[in-house]
Parts: C-alpha cells; structure tokens; sequence
C-alpha cells in the first residue's frame, strides 16, 4: 500500500505513475481506433474480442542503405554489451540470446547524406532493443548519456 497522502515520497510517486499509465495502456488497447455504427459512443464489454490483423498493405518508403560491415566494426570495437544499460543479452538470456544486440547511428541515418564515411568509434554503438527503442521515443533520439541518466535515476 502506499502512503500517498502523507508527504510526497518520489519512490510511491513513481509507483503511482507506473500503475496509471499501465492501466490506461490496458483501457486504450482494448478500445476500437474508430466508433462502429452511425453513432459515436463506444461500448466496451465483458465479451470483448481481438480484431482482424495482418491485412496486406502496400506503402512506400524511403530506405537509406546500412553496409553490414560497418556493424561488424562497430561490434568488434565496442562489443556486445549496451552502451546505456551494460547488458549483454546473453546475461538475462542465456545462449540463445549471445550476440542479439542493436547497433545504433548516433547521428541518424536520414542526415548523413550519400557521401558520409561512418566511423565505427563514434557513429556506431551497441545498444539492446529496449534502450534502442526508448532512444528513439523522441527526434532527435536520445543520446547514450541521456539514456544513462535516466537508468540511474529509476
């Protein structure tokens, strides 16, 4: 139980932030994207079911080239352990997940331009999915020092 109404205790603060926002995560995804019918109310029941997934679509979008070799430097210079969080995922997973780590361009791809020589050293780093996906909740992403900041103050 927490204490909320005596003092304000950043720890059960935080706590109450991670509780909400995982209940209204739960609420949203149970809710249909768009009103069915004429009408514009929403109903949510006890007999709620999924929806339709994994319709074909086709779309178009720009791809900027990644050269695997430029990965492979990167690895070899810097390893397999998140630059963020020092996790190897082999650590948390075991065998199946040695090697399994993102590499990230500290400068996004889409500002490089065609020319731009990447140097492993400083325009590569390894980082595990889910500190690669929080870097990029934001444009521009997060630096590592950001990411960083935000592991230690959790």
């Amino acid at each position: 139980m927490l204490a909320i109404n005596e003092g304000n205790n950043a720890e059960d603060l935080r706590q109450i932030e991670l509780w909400s926002s995982r209940a209204a995560a739960a609420v949203i995804a149970i809710l249909p994207l768009e009103a069915e019918g004429d009408d514009s109310t929403i109903e949510i029941t006890a007999d709620a079911v999924g929806r339709a997934e994994g319709a074909k679509a086709r779309i178009d979008v720009n791809r900027y080239e990644r050269d695997r070799r430029n990965r492979a430097a990167a690895l070899a210079i810097h390893g397999y352990r998140c630059k963020a969080c020092d996790l190897d995922m082999s650590d948390r997973y075991g065998p199946i997940a040695a090697g399994l780590i993102e590499v990230h361009h500290t400068t996004p791809v889409s500002q490089l331009g065609a020319d731009y020589i990447i140097d492993p050293n400083v325009d590569l780093m390894p980082l595990c999915p889910n500190c690669h996906s929080v870097t990029h909740r934001r444009s521009p992403p997060f630096s590592i020092a950001e990411l960083r900041t935000m592991l230690s103050q959790t």
